[in-house]
């Protein structure tokens, strides 16, 4: 597949807009530059996760130390209101669409109906 970019699976409408020659091309030149580094990644992240399972150990590259030892923090989360509020949506959203409509709007629409307009007979 050298230089060349083969699109499995069925057509998708649009897709010849999106999977252009030059996008093919580009994704060829991409896979060629990282593909190796891509192959290599699966296996590196299994090994490492292994390795932490075993020792129950984190170690970190020497070179992002600056950022573990300076002094930072991060904005206050509001995450508590937030899911009180995702769970109320959550709460609305499961209501029967019977019940989310009040009575008095059900009798209101009633009212005032000529027999003869709209009926069966």
């Amino acid at each position: 597949m050298a230089g060349r970019v083969e699109v499995a699976g069925g057509h998708v409408g649009g897709s010849e807009a999106v999977l252009t020659p030059g996008a093919l091309a580009f994704v060829a030149s991409l896979q060629r530059e990282f593909g190796p580094r891509r192959d290599e990644l699966p296996p590196a992240r299994r090994s490492r996760r292994e390795e932490v399972a075993r020792s129950g150990r984190l170690v970190f590259l020497e070179e992002t130390a600056h950022v573990r030892d300076s002094e930072w923090t991060v904005a206050p989360a509001r995450v508590l209101e937030e899911v009180a509020l995702a769970d109320e949506f959550a709460d609305f959203l499961a209501l029967p669409a019977y019940e989310a409509v009040s009575d008095e709007a059900v009798s209101d629409e009633g009212e005032g109906e000529d027999e003869g307009e709209g009926g069966a007979g």
